[in-house]
């Protein structure tokens, strides 16, 4: 006879009998998905699943929350109320930039024709107060620029020191990297 051998009932008269063993170790394996515990699990299952749902927590399930944007000590994670302080602060940035140019640059191939080409930068620019500078690889150039601007194309001139040391219409084509800044 084993003192751990004994049968218990609980309130309403059912009887069940303890480990037979208090020191007794179970075998078990981490489930592969985060499930509930349900009756009638074994304890092999039961154990898997509380071992899956501790090791999902991570170290941020024992940390504090820090209800500020200065706490830089580790092991803090952040308050959600500080949500709403974030995003009052990226607003007032975007509306601080609202006053600064908008600018889009690029490098694309272009095929020049007599000195011309067009550039189409679809900047979007909804009026024709923006400049563009360009340089052509490789090309001692003289660029100008021309009147034609409609906000998302421009018309780019641009003549070249040829191989005799004159200056002549950029012809060919051409890599050129671009910059399109419109001013406020």
């Amino acid at each position: 006879m084993s003192i751990f051998n004994i049968d218990l009932q609980d309130d309403e008269g059912n009887s069940y009998r303890p480990m037979a063993n208090p020191d007794s170790q179970t075998e078990f394996t981490k489930a592969g998905s985060r499930t509930n515990i349900a009756s009638g699990d074994s304890f092999r299952t039961a154990w898997g699943k509380i071992c899956k749902f501790f090791a999902d927590l991570g170290t941020s399930a024992f940390s504090g929350l820090a209800n500020n944007l200065t706490t830089t000590a580790a092991g803090y994670g952040m308050d959600a109320r500080q949500g709403p302080v974030i995003q009052q602060k990226f607003d007032q940035i975007n509306s601080n930039l609202a006053g600064l140019p908008t600018v889009k640059a690029g490098i694309t191939e272009l095929t020049f024709s007599g000195g011309n080409t067009t550039l189409t930068h679809n900047a979007g620019f909804p009026d024709t107060n923006y400049a563009v500078m360009f340089i052509c690889d490789n090309v001692r150039m003289f660029p100008r620029m021309s009147t034609n601007l409609d906000g998302n194309k421009t018309t780019l001139s641009a003549s070249a020191v040829n191989g005799a040391g004159a200056i002549a219409n950029l012809d060919g084509k051409y890599r050129v990297m671009w910059i399109v800044a419109r001013s406020t």
